[in-house]
């Protein structure tokens, strides 16, 4: 039985939905409320991700290059003001969204944030700083060519969504080249307006931070009303698929096998195939690990995970192998997907993993920052809190026998694609 003490309380379960308002201007701002911290953290959302961008590596550029400098703060002033007041950054990118996060002391929040303010409004982007930036992704590029892992992964979005669905595409070297300033330039005017942006704000705020995050970032632009990207683009059927990418020069061969699942997220049965997939390969001593990193040490380890995004779910298995073990590794992952779709696991192994899954979201949203993380992470993929009332469902009612069928019907090695790179 899943350990009690684990299941979020009712004022915990209502402390991951943020207080939502309205700035001045019109923006929608969400806040996360909590005085054990004397830390702000203001995060930009903008709809902006890569299903946007007129050509590739643009939306990177925008995301590297913005809050670095304004036509009337230059770089070094304002690099030198944030090392000064120990203001730190974070810059996310996904397919959806594009989101900037700022660190500071309350204390210091009334002389950062109108800078932040001029720099989203009137951004400065530089043809040299654009030149370093874009010698430094072409290194990158050429680099991850010959890394098996970053190949694996390229081959097999691509395989799994199709080069048409923003998913599936990936930058290469030569899309350095084609990539000028005018397109970022473009791109920043056209996504990151600041009267489109969604805030979110969490820390020891007070009626003062409000007042000024208000008069700092809103608005009297109009909003922004085109649709957001959903995601619901054809998925093509990618199933039983065998991919081989050779690179001489390594020695090491990354494995990489899975699917688009067949589920949408606030189905009752994703959940339980996130109990059921912790079991393959979620968690130190779930079967994959125990096989093929402790019994047969083919690998330090192997992992299999689930990540969602707009729109639909991805199911993968991954792990890096000495090249003369990646068939025999391969045998291993495939035998331990017929035996869960063969054999109801024991109750014992179910407890143990719904209360490591338990305890595991309990770790995950320890913290206010955590939550506003969680929730970013939830309005970029379109999901709501019915997928955690769904969850802790799950992991009450889990059985042996509701497992195995839901193996029998993901784990179809005809649905599967393999990409074997090394």
């Amino acid at each position: 039985m899943i350990d009690k003490r684990l299941i979020p309380s009712d004022d915990d379960l209502k402390g991951l939905v943020p207080q939502r308002c309205t700035l001045s201007g019109g923006n929608t701002i969400y806040l996360f409320q909590s005085k054990s911290v004397d830390i702000l953290k203001l995060d930009f959302i903008f709809n902006a991700g890569s299903a946007y961008q007129p050509k590739m590596l643009c939306v990177g550029a925008v995301r590297d290059m913005l809050l670095e400098a304004s036509e009337r703060n230059p770089a070094q002033k304002v690099a030198e003001l944030f090392d000064r007041l120990g203001v730190a950054m974070d810059r996310q990118a996904s397919s959806s969204t594009v989101k900037l996060s700022v660190y500071v002391l309350k204390k210091y929040a009334a002389e950062v944030y109108p800078v932040l303010s001029d720099l989203l409004s009137h951004p400065f982007f530089g043809q040299n700083e654009f030149e370093v930036l874009m010698s430094k992704r072409w290194q990158a590029l050429l680099s991850g060519e010959l890394k098996t892992a970053v190949v694996a992964r390229n081959l097999f979005y691509e395989a799994v969504y199709g080069k048409d669905h923003p998913e599936g595409v990936y930058a290469k070297p030569d899309d350095v080249q084609r990539l000028t300033l005018d397109d970022v330039r473009g791109y920043a005017s056209e996504r990151f307006k600041l009267a489109d942006a969604t805030l979110v704000l969490a820390g020891n705020y007070d009626d003062e931070i409000l007042k000024l995050v208000d008069t700092c970032f809103s608005s009297s632009t109009a909003i922004n009303t085109s649709s957001s990207y959903t995601g619901t683009q054809a998925l093509k059927h990618s199933g039983n698929q065998a991919i081989r990418h050779s690179i001489p020069s390594s020695v090491q061969t990354t494995l990489r096998l899975g699917r688009i699942l067949p589920m949408s997220w606030d189905d009752p049965d994703y959940p339980m195939f996130m109990i059921l997939n912790t079991v393959l390969g979620g968690y130190f001593g779930s079967r994959l690990m125990t096989n093929i990193r402790e019994e047969k040490g083919y690998t330090y380890g192997i992992y299999s995970m689930s990540n969602m995004v707009r729109g639909s779910s991805v199911f993968y298995i991954t792990s890096d192998v000495a090249s003369e073990y990646a068939e025999p590794a391969l045998k291993e992952i495939y035998h331990e997907l017929d035996i869960l779709r063969q054999e109801p696991i024991s109750l014992d192994e179910l407890n143990l993993v719904c209360n490591y899954m338990a305890g595991d979201f309990l770790r995950s949203i320890d913290g206010i920052f955590e939550r506003s993380e969680r929730f970013y992470n939830m309005l970029d993929v379109q999901i709501d809190e019915r997928f955690t009332t769904n969850f802790f469902n799950a992991l009450k009612t889990a059985t042996p026998e509701k497992l195995k069928l839901l193996a029998e019907r993901v784990y179809d090695k005809q649905e599967l694609v393999e990409v074997v790179v090394g």
